[in-house]
């Protein structure tokens, strides 16, 4: 009996840490949407075909894309926060439960370390700042790529914002921020139960 209740605490905590998940990403997937916005209204904005032009849009999108990640890395680890301590508490609670004994207490300190949280070798604060970093410079080389190359302001912007039948970098960056989204909500959960 006991094997059983924790077994289904155990997938309970799964079931609900994918659905959390879910929830994760698509906040993040609204805010890279609203920074796609932004990119389309810099780049609508801008005269590409100088470099000081080039420079303003680039300042502009460097300033939208870290306002952007950072909102969404606190509101994220603000959630994971909250996330991971009903989770764990929830966790004590049934297999304290099925074992009729206060056997378990819920670690309080595991709520305070989302920032510190290790996913792949790195903390998720350093994913996170990774993840805007490398959407700056990506929007940066297509920039200056495109001046190089001669296109238009349309033709870099399509290469940025992207089509139907063609992403662009920020449908890139929007993928890798769902992935990243998800996984730290599993490693959190993992440290949780």
């Amino acid at each position: 009996r006991i094997e059983q209740v924790i077994a289904s605490a155990i997938l309970d905590n799964e079931v609900v840490a994918l659905r959390f998940a879910a929830t994760q990403e698509r906040a993040a997937d609204q805010k890279l949407q609203a920074l796609r916005e932004s990119a389309q209204w810099i780049l609508a904005q801008a005269k590409l075909e100088n470099r000081t032009g080039q420079q303003e849009a680039i300042r502009s999108f460097k300033a939208a894309s870290k306002e952007a990640y950072e909102e969404l890395t606190q509101a994220q680890f603000d959630e994971l926060r909250e996330f991971m301590a009903l989770t764990s508490e929830a966790t004590v609670s049934v297999i304290n439960g099925a074992v009729s004994v206060d056997l378990f207490k819920r670690v309080n300190r595991l709520s305070t370390q989302v920032e510190a949280m290790i996913i792949d070798g790195s903390p998720a604060s350093d994913w996170w700042s990774r993840q805007a970093e490398s959407t700056q410079r990506a929007f940066s080389r297509e920039i200056r790529n495109g001046f190089v190359s001669g296109e238009t302001t349309d033709e870099i912007a399509r290469r940025i914002i992207g089509r139907r039948d063609q992403p662009g970098i920020l449908d890139v960056s929007l993928r890798q921020a769902k992935s990243l989204a998800h996984s730290s909500v599993m490693t959190a959960a993992n440290l949780s139960v």
